[in-house]
């Protein structure tokens, strides 16, 4: 299962962003974006497989977003770029509006029709608006920046974080850090794009 997860600016043979051979696997949330084949299946090849897609965006990969060699891809509610609108509940054939595709930031512009198009596929996700979005990104509002702050647990007003090492990184690297009291802790990181 893939979930949330971004896959541009790759090229292959076959299935320039994703080939699946052999699998069944279940991709939520997943951008497919920006990606070549030399053969087929810019954004995909489904080989032998049934793969479960839901929630997701395949647009701008050439020389087609998903070749079926062979498998019955179950697609529901996703803006997959192709001649017709693929066969599945939900799913659109519309441009998502990515904030700046130049710069492979493929958030959601305001005015996406990817915004509240999506279904609650993973159980107890959290989203902004009437509906999940499609793509692996939310678009936030500033409503949603509001209601997601949090008062109920201070922060530690005296810690220490040390440098990663090794960094840059591949593909571990250790955190260290000290707060004045053991217990339950929790890191989050964010990306430069301020995403979680």
């Amino acid at each position: 299962t893939l979930t949330h997860v971004t896959i541009s600016g790759n090229m292959a043979n076959r299935g320039g962003g994703i080939r699946l051979n052999t699998s069944h696997p279940t991709l939520i949330h997943v951008t497919i974006v920006n990606n070549m084949a030399i053969q087929f299946g810019g954004g995909m090849v489904i080989s032998s497989s049934d793969p479960i897609l839901t929630n997701s965006i395949i647009w701008v990969n050439s020389p087609e977003s998903i070749y079926i060699y062979a498998g019955t891809p179950i697609i529901t509610y996703s803006d997959i770029e192709g001649d017709t609108t693929w066969a599945g509940e939900g799913n659109i054939n519309y441009d998502p509006l990515f904030t700046n595709t130049e710069n492979d930031d493929y958030t959601l512009m305001e005015g996406s029709p990817c915004i509240d198009a999506g279904i609650i596929a993973i159980e107890d996700m959290e989203y902004c608006g009437e509906a999940p979005d499609m793509g692996a990104y939310e678009y936030i509002t500033e409503d949603c920046v509001e209601l997601s702050v949090t008062q109920e647990t201070p922060l530690p007003a005296d810690y220490q974080f040390n440098p990663a090492f090794p960094n840059p990184f591949n593909p571990t690297t250790t955190i260290s850090f000290s707060i004045p009291h053991s217990g339950i802790t929790t890191i989050t990181a964010y990306t430069l794009m301020g995403r979680e």
